[in-house]
């Protein structure tokens, strides 16, 4: 199913490069080795909409969040335990599942996903974040206001969890992108749990002062209830989560996309980044917290709001809040979990743009190097024009910076242990390595040439720089074949991709790439 007009250059890859049939040729890594077509992301005014990969290293197969077709696509790619070089389109696992496809606004669908007015908005759209439980065909996909939880080997639908905000609730925003604990190390004993993000509710405003409604919702994967909600009124937004099992307790580790400015807020003064921090979850305190948290009186779930307790009462008077709503300590020291260990649920670890002074980060994806389980890379990208586009690696317990390597401009980041290498799926960069904002086809510094950035996570230096397709923002690898997986829109559609057509990603779909 290989996709037609890629291009001589990349079919010839293909042929060589059919692993499992011990050709003597040899090719410098990293290398395309084959390239699938998917169902309608090609079109008149059609781009391909996607959001997060997630790959079954046990299973070997790919899977991502496919807009267009209102589904999670699953890609075949090996035979006999080797790489082929014409992976195939297993399934495209929509029936039954209720993913929400494009939509322009609250419920006001988009088919196609359209770029022309009235356009569709990843904000209400769906699926978008996806990711496994590992050692199991158990797959989670956050869809407008739920999460999806589904048999990967099946496509059957294990269990549909809603998402709604406890404060506001059905808003009809999306539910982006989450991280998954496993069974062992959870303080629910036996209960996998995970985690996902619900980023795109605007601030709410009463008076003068905005409280944001940015909230992660907590699910125990053997009754797929909700454990409890984490409204989080200092966040302009949220990226990706990871958990640290390394430690004798659980962490959860996310990017915050910033802080928004208010006086009533704990995040104010040395506390405040505007554009991007790490921070971190202790898990058996927050699960503990929600068992005697007050149960929302709006959809039902125990929610806790990450503040003082004296700024939940009096935002409460104020009409934020609920009245029952409690806040996460009462004093800052109190929240830190190193300061209160016994009791403490949260912490910054950094603020990435005092780090970078006097550029910024906005903050995308993360990984955590398990080599050394001690450092943390994140993708910068940035909003201004003419940033860095930065990988930022940061000590994760001591929020010191370790390097800065230009690789940013992508969602999402992978650490791969065998290569002890980050790789980052850079949608966004560019050839002055200079943040663009987002891509576009002009002014020329806002055009953008997607590359596969692998960095050395020891030396930090750029390993390679490999051209990928168009918004190939997202990124997952089978470790076992040092394969990679792309998903890319067409090449004229977001516009701003200046070289896509030349390398041959043409008509949208999945790229594979061996690096190692």
């Amino acid at each position: 199913m290989n996709k037609l007009g890629i291009g001589a250059a990349l079919v010839a890859v293909a042929v060589i490069a059919g692993c499992g049939g011990g050709s003597s040729q040899q090719q410098s890594l990293p290398y395309a080795i084959g390239d699938l077509a998917i169902p309608n992301f090609s079109g008149a005014g059609v781009a391909g909409s996607f959001d997060l990969t997630y790959v079954d290293q046990t299973n070997h197969t790919a899977q991502f969040t496919d807009r267009n077709n209102k589904s999670v696509d699953q890609i075949n790619y090996t035979s006999n335990g080797a790489t082929i070089s014409s992976p195939r389109l297993n399934a495209q696992f929509s029936a039954g599942l209720g993913f929400t496809g494009c939509a322009t606004a609250t419920g006001a669908p988009a088919p196609g996903c359209p770029t022309a007015a009235p356009a569709a908005s990843t904000g209400n759209s769906g699926p978008n974040g996806l990711h496994g439980l590992v050692g199991t065909t158990t797959v989670i996909a956050g869809d407008v206001q739920k999460v999806v939880v589904f048999n990967s080997a099946t496509g059957a639908l294990i269990a549909s969890v809603a998402t709604t905000n406890p404060i506001l609730g059905n808003t009809g925003f999306r539910t982006d992108e989450g991280c998954i604990l496993p069974a062992a190390k959870s303080p629910i004993p036996g209960v996998a749990i995970a985690a996902f993000s619900n980023t795109s509710e605007a601030p709410k405003t009463v008076g003068a002062a905005s409280r944001g409604t940015t909230s992660y919702t907590f699910v125990r994967l053997d009754t797929n209830a909700v454990i409890g909600e984490l409204v989080m009124p200092n966040s302009s937004g949220q990226e990706l989560c990871l958990f640290d099992t390394t430690g004798a307790a659980a962490i959860m580790y996310y990017t915050d996309d910033g802080d928004l400015a208010s006086p009533n807020t704990i995040l104010g003064g040395a506390n405040f980044s505007a554009n991007g921090n790490l921070d971190a979850l202790h898990m058996p305190n927050l699960i503990a917290a929600f068992a005697t948290a007050p149960v929302s009186g709006v959809n039902g779930s125990k929610y806790i709001i990450l503040d003082l307790n004296a700024n939940v009462t009096a935002d409460t008077t104020a009409g934020f809040w609920a009245a029952g709503a409690v806040g996460a300590g009462a004093t800052y020291a109190a929240m830190n979990y190193v300061t209160t260990p016994a009791t403490g649920i949260w912490r910054r670890v950094a603020q990435l743009d005092p780090l970078l002074a006097p550029n910024t980060c906005g903050t995308a994806g993360m990984a955590l190097n398990t080599n050394n389980n001690t450092d943390v890379a994140i993708s910068c990208r940035p909003g201004v024009v003419g940033q860095p586009l930065t990988l930022i690696v940061v000590n994760r317990i001591s929020g010191a910076l370790v390097a800065t390597p230009l690789a940013g401009g992508a969602d999402q980041i992978q650490f791969d242990a065998v290569g002890n290498q980050y790789l980052a799926a850079g949608s966004r960069w560019t050839p002055t390595g200079q943040a663009p904002n987002s891509c576009a086809a002009s002014p020329a510094n806002r055009v953008c040439t997607p590359r596969l950035n692998i960095v050395d996570a020891t030396s930090f230096a750029i390993k390679s720089r490999t051209p990928i397709g168009n918004n190939a923002h997202s990124m997952d690898f089978d470790s076992s074949l040092g394969v990679a997986f792309l998903p890319y829109s067409n090449s004229t559609l977001p516009a701003g991709c200046g070289d896509c057509a030349g390398n041959g990603f043409i008509n949208g779909g999945v790229t594979l790439v061996k690096f190692r």
